[in-house]
C-alpha cells in the first residue's frame, strides 16, 4: 500500500518555512488552508523560492531562521545527562555523535514548539 503524499497534512515545518518566505518577500495575500497538503505546501514553497533573486535566497532566508538559545542549551543539557548517564564519551570517540544527537534534539523540540504555537484554542480534556 503507497502512502499519498496529497492525502497527508502539511508538517509544522513547512508551514513554518511558508510563514518565513512570506515575511522575506512580503507576500500578504497568500492564506493558508487548515487542510493544506504535504504535496501543496511544497508547491507554495518552490513558488516563493521562485520569486526571490539568487542572493535573497542565500542571505535573507539564512538570516532569518533564528537559533533560539535557551531551546537549544535545553537540548544540549538533556543529551549531556543521559550520554554522561550511560557514561558515553562526548569527548572524544562520539564527540560528533553527540552533536548531532543534540541537533535532532532541538529540532524535535523546536517542531513540538511550532505545533503548539498552532493551536487556536487550549486543549481541554474530556472524561
Amino acid at each position: 500500500m503507497a502512502s499519498n503524499n496529497q492525502e497527508k497534512t502539511a508538517t509544522a515545518r513547512q508551514v513554518g518555512y511558508i510563514k518565513v518566505l512570506q515575511r522575506d518577500l512580503g507576500v500578504t495575500d497568500l492564506r493558508l488552508s487548515r487542510n493544506l497538503s504535504v504535496k501543496e505546501a511544497s508547491g507554495i514553497i518552490d513558488a516563493l523560492l521562485g520569486k526571490m533573486s539568487d542572493s535573497d535566497k542565500n542571505n535573507n532566508v539564512a538570516e532569518s531562521v533564528k537559533i533560539n538559545e535557551p531551546r537549544l542549551g535545553m537540548a544540549m543539557k538533556e543529551c549531556f545527562r543521559i550520554w554522561r548517564k550511560y557514561s558515553r564519551d562526548i569527548y572524544e570517540e562520539r564527540r560528533d555523535l553527540f552533536k548531532q544527537e543534540v541537533l535532532k534534539t532541538y529540532c524535535l523540540f523546536t517542531e513540538i514548539a511550532e505545533m503548539a504555537e498552532q493551536l487556536k484554542k487550549p486543549v481541554v480534556l474530556e472524561e
